[in-house]
Formats: C-alpha cells, sequence, structure tokens
C-alpha cells in the first residue's frame, strides 16, 4: 500500500574508484515510510536486495544491465522467503558500496572498464502482507544519477 502523498525518494550513486561504487537512498520527504528492499531468508537470517540493476554504457555504444547478486547469495532457496520491508523515517538514508563481482552477468573482471558511465536503476514493489495491514511503504523505480568509472 503507498500512501497517496508519498515522499519523495532519491537514489545517487558515486564511482569510488575503479573496482567500486558507492550508493544512497533517501527519504527526502517529511513523512515516514517504509521500503520494501527485497527478500528475508530463513526467518531473517539472511537479506537479500531485489531489484537492483548496474548500467555500464561504454561511450562508443549501448548500456549493458547487471543484476545485483552478490557471490554470498543463495544460487537455490529451499526454504521461507519473506519480504523484506524497512522502517524509512523522514530524513533518513540507506548507504552501501558495492563492487564490481557483485553484480551477476559480468565476467571476469574485477575492476570498471575505464570510462564507462555507470548507472544504477532499483524497481522496489511488494503486495502488502495481510499481517503488516496497514503497512504504509513506497513503490517504485528509482534511478540514480551518472559517474564514470575512473
Amino acid at each position: 500500500m503507498q500512501s497517496v502523498d508519498s515522499p519523495p525518494v532519491t537514489l545517487t550513486l558515486e564511482c569510488v574508484d575503479s573496482a567500486t561504487i558507492r550508493f544512497e537512498i533517501t527519504n527526502a520527504g517529511s513523512t515516514d515510510t517504509a521500503l520494501p528492499l527485497g527478500s528475508a531468508l530463513a526467518n531473517g537470517r539472511k537479506y537479500l536486495l531485489n531489484g537492483l540493476n548496474l548500467r555500464m554504457k561504454p561511450s562508443n555504444g549501448n548500456g549493458t544491465d547487471y543484476n545485483y547478486w552478490p557471490r554470498h547469495y543463495p544460487v537455490a532457496i529451499g526454504g521461507r522467503l519473506d519480504q523484506w520491508f524497512q522502517a524509512f523515517p523522514a530524513g533518513a538514508s540507506y548507504r552501501m558500496s558495492a563492487k564490481l563481482e557483485d553484480f551477476w552477468g559480468f565476467n571476469g573482471h574485477d575492476t570498471f572498464p575505464r570510462g564507462v558511465e555507470l548507472s544504477l536503476r532499483w524497481t522496489m514493489s511488494a503486495e502488502t502482507p495481510k499481517s503488516l495491514f496497514p503497512l504504509v511503504f513506497w513503490t517504485g523505480t528509482l534511478i540514480s544519477n551518472t559517474c564514470t568509472a575512473p
């Protein structure tokens, strides 16, 4: 369930070095909400971000998208999987770093290609869990700014 006065949620990206990006989501609104960040595995023993994609665009071509799925994420899931909602008060931010190897499908490189333009797209969606009704949460797709890999 999304609030009618849904707060603006922003996503910013920073190219830290040739192997690392840092991104931050911010509740820039004046009201509290929650975010469906992904899935909780095994009653909350492990949390998995869902819907986060990295776009790499070389200066001479089209972009290619890579899904966030770090190597420590399970290959197969054989247990309880619940939606992960994170409280997101007004003015709050959630920040994390990622390496190129955290994005599935990018083969054999441990650094970003020099000069490639990077951006993130994060789609957050969920159904309102009956046990949490009337939970107010934000859904939508966030698109970050771009940065250039050094």
